[in-house]
């Protein structure tokens, strides 16, 4: 499976392409950088190493593929984008020294960083020590920092953006250009294997959509894989919205439960379930580490909110590697400091619907839609809830609701179908399957259902 989808920058701008590729050693770019050779080559365009004749240094040039040229609010992204980086002096992102266009090829040069990525890292190493991996990460972490205190978000944050040099500092490339090409393509832009839910979806994203791509790559270091990969593009982006993350020491029974728990809270579905901030992740990644930073941020006062929502972390992650028992112990501890935490009370739902107590279950989704009306994913489970002691008429009002606070995921569509179709609603079971099969074409067993379904309604 090809990690982007760029075909249609791709042939938009083969012929031009073509002749940057070619070009030779020793060809000066304007009147300052004078070609060395090609470094390498990618959908977002070419790379050569370059000198700088007139400050005397090695730069890395990176011409944009020529097809977003064609779209002239792409071009101003671009421009826009690189001044920004290139006021953005961090020593854990890669330099943007300057921008400009040269026979209608845009480019922008760069620092020149000796290295290899941790794309070839991991290719050569697969998994990694969990110290190293603490290192690395918390490198990148204060890279993110930095670069979204200013409102940039990177949008395709994967190892080959990750330089590793010699004694393992870290620097983070190719801030922005994801944003570049969804601009000129009108398409959600990325590499499947570590795109957010959100922006699979093609919603706004913001630094929490970062933190989901720092997830995938942790546990693509700690496992040698990652979590999610689809037979094709779409099917892997259907993964990262509706499957659940195998949990790492699924995959790796010697994961450290700790970094087990670090990842998957990285990977929650939800943005607002995730780290809010990279020097979130950061602290969590020092706790890890058991750095002087941790043993200060652990003696600092916390305020009874912050208590329950770390023991709600706790019990998430025991729930998630099906610890149940340990799971009631931790709520217990949620609910002492805050009675009114909607998502302790959406596990404690979830919990109860594991053990087929469906009338509990109910009770708790019901508190936590009280609660928080825009919890997506408790409408859903309270409709399935509902569903299980077959009250359809319940279930239908919760699933329509789910449909409307997340209109884009199937799953609610196909449990309206079922109870409608419970209740004798043929024609209403028809349309949610409908919507169920625009939104997630390959499912099978429901196209299957939507044809007797179809076929029952003809004779």
């Amino acid at each position: 499976m090809k990690d982007t989808l760029h075909e249609d920058i791709h042939l938009a701008g083969a012929n031009s392409l073509d002749r940057i590729l070619e070009l030779p050693t020793g060809y000066m770019i304007g009147s300052s950088y004078k070609i060395i050779r090609k470094l390498g080559i990618g959908a977002m365009g070419v790379v050569f190493r370059a000198e700088d004749i007139k400050l005397n240094r090695n730069v890395a040039l990176k011409f944009l593929n020529p097809a977003i040229a064609d779209s002239t609010e792409a071009v101003e992204l671009f421009r826009s984008e690189a001044r920004a980086l290139a006021k953005l002096n961090h020593p854990n992102i890669v330099q943007v020294y300057s921008f400009g266009e040269e026979k209608g090829w845009l480019y922008f040069a760069m620092e020149f960083v000796a290295g290899q990525t941790l794309s070839e890292l991991l290719d050569a190493e697969g998994r990694m020590r969990s110290d190293k991996i603490g290192i690395i990460l918390r490198q990148i972490c204060e890279g993110l920092e930095a670069s979204h205190e200013t409102g940039m978000i990177h949008r395709d944050l994967k190892p080959a953006n990750v330089v590793i040099m010699q004694g393992e500092k870290v620097k983070v490339m190719d801030f922005g250009l994801a944003g570049v090409a969804a601009t000129a393509t009108g398409k959600a832009m990325g590499t499947p294997r570590y795109m957010s839910p959100e922006q699979a979806l093609g919603l706004k994203v913001d630094a929490r959509s970062d933190l989901y791509s720092l997830g995938i790559m942790a546990y693509e270091m700690l496992v040698g894989d990652v979590p999610f990969e689809g037979e094709n593009y779409r099917k892997t982006l259907e993964m990262h919205v509706h499957s659940p993350v195998p949990s790492p020491r699924s995959r790796k029974s010697n994961v450290p439960r700790e970094w087990d728990f670090f990842v998957k809270d990285l990977l929650a579905k939800r943005p607002e379930e995730r780290p809010s901030t990279a020097s979130d992740v950061i602290r969590r990644i020092d706790a890890l580490l058991g750095t002087k930073n941790a043993a200060e941020a652990d003696t600092m006062p916390k305020n009874p909110k912050e208590e329950a929502d770390r023991f709600y972390q706790k019990a998430r992650a025991h729930f998630e590697i099906a610890e149940y028992r340990s799971v009631r112990d931790l709520l217990e501890e949620v609910f002492f400091r805050n009675k009114d935490h909607a998502k302790a009370w959406n596990l404690l739902g979830a919990l109860e619907l594991k053990s087929n107590n469906f009338s509990e279950s109910t009770k708790a989704f019901a508190k936590a839609l009280t609660i928080d009306p825009g919890f997506y994913e408790t409408a859903l489970n309270l409709g399935i809830s509902l569903q299980k002691q077959n009250r359809h008429s319940e279930a239908i009002w919760a699933f329509e609701r789910a449909t409307k606070l997340m209109s884009g995921i199937a799953a609610p569509w196909i449990h309206l179908g079922e109870s409608r179709l419970a209740l004798r609603d043929l024609p209403g079971a028809k349309k949610a399957w409908e919507r169920a099969l625009d939104l997630e074409p390959s499912n099978r067993n429901i196209k299957k259902r939507y044809e007797d379904l179809k076929r029952a309604m003809a004779l």
